[in-house]
């Protein structure tokens, strides 16, 4: 009965070619505003975490009252000396926080921009390309540039020297990290010459190297001071606070149950509407003895051929829309098997819902 009900929707639903190119397009712009919605939900997210994935460390410390990483609660100094005689820390290095006036050379205005500052040649980030770029910051007035930043700095050129707080520094060389919601750009100093500017700088992170086993210890010294996670935990942390705590979860979650309620109304009226055009045909099937279970699973069959249409048709769209919003916002947006995976439920989960609207149609 399976067979015969999916050949009867295949031939109802290409009986009239025009009616399913129409309803495959209508059905993909559904699925398209769904994986937008879906996307920015998860290019936020991603993009607020992303410094997690950069921290060459086993474990970090970071100060008791931080909730999430755009904060920037710092922690007194003389920690960093306590954890490193903890068994099992073989190195703890500062991570600074701060930011600084950047002069537009071609505009001549300024914009605010991230720096990150540690101790030049340590690696406290796994840099790309070229994971050696910190031995750079060995001379003083140097530093390094995110090449992801937003296009709001001007031209930017390896060797030249730009203005940052009145003050020139050196471009040494350009590194790929990325920007999130709040920042549009980001720069990394040594440590001697953030210091250099604010002798009083505190540190906001601090990096741990050595056995992980150290953390039972650590958390023990720094109770009620500092968190002490490994960067996967950290990451996974900033993860679910935007999704959970922040607004900003909560809205684009809206958005996409929205499109997602969009999508259902489209494909339930082409279904119904299909359903009215093929009464006929319907009858005919009941009058030669087939029963009101191979119509219903044939109209089961129809709402999977529209819905599979039409996501099939957004897939490519979506992967180009993706491309397009990444270059454009500077944010992290990319399709993986397990995101495709979880929007093609969904859509399969919208086939069973029309089908059970129209059970009582025929």
């Amino acid at each position: 009965m399976i067979t015969d009900a999916c050949k009867l929707a295949w031939k109802l639903v290409t009986h009239r070619p025009l009616t399913l190119f129409f309803a495959t397009i209508s059905i993909a712009f559904a699925v398209i505003l769904v994986f937008i919605q879906y996307g920015f939900y998860h290019a936020i997210a991603d993009s607020q975490a992303n410094i997690a994935h950069y921290l060459n460390a086993d474990l970090v410390a970071i100060d008791i009252n931080r909730t999430t990483l755009n904060k920037w609660d710092e922690f007194e100094p003389h920690w960093l000396a306590q954890m490193a005689v903890v068994d099992g820390v073989k190195e703890v290095i500062p991570l600074y926080k701060g930011s600084m006036q950047w002069l537009n050379k071609d505009t001549k205005q300024t914009k605010r921009i991230i720096v990150l500052a540690y101790q030049a040649g340590s690696h406290a980030l796994r840099l790309q390309p070229d994971k050696n770029a910190d031995n750079l910051l060995k001379t003083r007035g140097n530093f390094l540039f995110d090449n992801k930043a937003r296009r709001i700095y001007g031209k930017i050129v390896e060797g030249e020297n730009y203005q940052l707080d009145g003050q020139y520094y050196r471009l040494a060389k350009k590194v790929k990290i990325g920007v999130n919601l709040v920042n549009d750009g980001l720069l990394i100093l040594s440590e001697g010459d953030w210091r250099s500017r604010h002798s009083n700088a505190k540190p906001i992170m601090a990096l741990i190297r050595g056995n992980h086993n150290a953390m039972p210890a650590l958390k023990k010294l720094t109770r009620g001071y500092l968190q002490i996670f490994t960067p996967e935990q950290l990451f996974q942390r900033e993860i679910d606070y935007t999704t959970q705590k922040a607004p900003i979860g909560l809205i684009f979650g809206i958005g996409m149950l929205t499109c997602l309620f969009i999508a259902a109304m489209l494909a339930y009226q082409i279904i119904q509407q299909e359903i009215e055009n093929n009464q006929q045909a319907f009858a005919t099937l009941s009058a030669m003895g087939f029963g009101r279970l191979m119509i219903l699973s044939s109209i089961f069959f129809m709402s999977l051929i529209y819905i599979a249409a039409g996501f099939l048709l957004a897939l490519p769209l979506v992967a180009v829309f993706y491309q397009l919003l990444a270059q454009k916002t500077a944010m992290i947006f990319f399709l993986s098997v397990q995101r495709v995976g979880f929007i093609a439920l969904l859509m399969f989960a919208l086939v069973f819902l029309i089908s059970w609207m129209n059970r009582k149609v025929v």
